[in-house]
């Protein structure tokens, strides 16, 4: 599986459970900061899926980081 090319850079999944762990957080305890399901983040972290827009808002808001701190 390819990651898809954001205008931003690759999407890099393993970012999400970095900031998240730097948090001191679950993913149980992310998923309910976005309004998703676990699953939802643990295929985001996994790499079979991406965020869309407006969980990547989430995401960012959630973890306090920037968007181009999830892309490499």
């Amino acid at each position: 599986m390819t990651r898809a090319k954001t205008d931003l850079g690759k999407w890099a999944p393993h970012r999400i459970r970095k900031f998240r762990e730097d948090q001191g957080w679950s993913d149980v305890r992310l998923a309910a900061e976005v309004g998703v399901s676990v699953d939802a983040v643990r295929n985001w972290e996994s790499g079979k899926n991406e965020p869309g827009a407006s969980n990547l808002i989430g995401l960012v808001r959630a973890l306090a980081c920037r968007l181009e701190d999830l892309t490499e």
